[in-house]
């Protein structure tokens, strides 16, 4: 399995030296990321990258709906 982690620009910092993680996505929701747009191109990379199941560490509105209109099927 690989293990991918949709991350800030901070969690990459707390967990870049983790060895389990293969790959990080970095989503600067306050700065770079702002907007709608940056939204639907994750949404995209998301379904791209063909992910087979998720887990989400925090109760947000939002993540909960990029994920679901990712397709991530778990």
């Amino acid at each position: 399995a690989s293990l991918t982690v949709l991350t800030t620009p901070a969690g990459v910092e707390l967990l870049q030296a983790d060895p389990c993680i293969d790959n990080f996505i970095i989503f600067d929701k306050h700065k770079t990321d702002a907007g709608i747009l940056s939204q639907i191109r994750l949404v995209r990379a998301l379904k791209n990258e063909r992910f087979d199941k998720v887990f989400l560490l925090h109760k947000s509105h939002r993540t909960n709906l990029l994920v679901w209109l990712s397709g991530i099927p778990e």
